[in-house]
């Protein structure tokens, strides 16, 4: 099987209608994938912090660091990022599904014109609110959250799927030169959810 990048929303009401839409987005064409950890310590240097990590260290029976004065005790507890980048293309007449896989005239464009494809991305880009909030106890908008979800690869499969926000999304549809074809790419950080426990591994800076 191919190798897919299927990136589902968090499901909200777009319209105001009363209804939450579910947008999916999938592509598998000319994939370019890469993943990223971006470190970032939750306690870096500073006099009193290392004063207190050396005696915790030696009561635990370690050496008293050395006199070298570029030295740095850190902690890692999950402060840096984890970054999935994806470029992939987009085609007209694609079975992949493109919005809310239902037909719908506007939030639907599966198989459709690219620009129309690559537009209708941007329009959910501006207005769903995706970040770590959960969902919200007393409004049926954002039921699951406010993260994004990305599965690609090993991870929705073998691995759970990442809880992500879309970062610095960048779409490119060329009229003249490839009318049929738009190019998609996007980072994708992933997410710790201020409703569950903070894992080790997942971003809360």
């Amino acid at each position: 099987m191919a190798l897919q990048w299927i990136l589902d929303m968090p499901r909200f009401d777009i319209d105001d209608d009363g209804e939450v839409e579910d947008f999916q987005f999938v592509m598998d064409a000319n994939l370019r994938l890469s993943h990223q950890h971006r470190t970032g310590y939750l306690i870096e240097g500073g006099s009193n912090v290392v004063d207190i990590l050396t005696d915790i260290y030696e009561q635990l029976g370690g050496d008293a660091p050395s006199d070298g004065k570029k030295q740095q005790i850190l902690v890692d507890l999950g402060g840096g990022q984890h970054i999935t980048e994806v470029e992939g293309q987009i085609s007209e007449g694609s079975s992949n599904r493109w919005g809310t896989g239902d037909g719908h005239p506007t939030w639907d464009q599966t198989g459709a014109k690219p620009y129309k494809q690559i537009q209708l991305l941007d329009r959910v880009l501006q207005l769903a609110e995706i970040d770590s909030r959960p969902a919200p106890p007393d409004k049926n908008d954002y039921p699951d959250g406010h993260a994004a979800t990305l599965s690609i690869g090993m991870y929705g499969e073998e691995f759970p799927a990442l809880s992500v926000a879309p970062e610095q999304p960048e779409v490119n549809f060329d009229a003249e030169q490839e009318s049929s074809t738009a190019t998609v790419s996007m980072s994708c950080v992933e997410l710790a959810s201020l409703g569950s426990p903070v894992s080790q591994k997942q971003n809360t800076s």
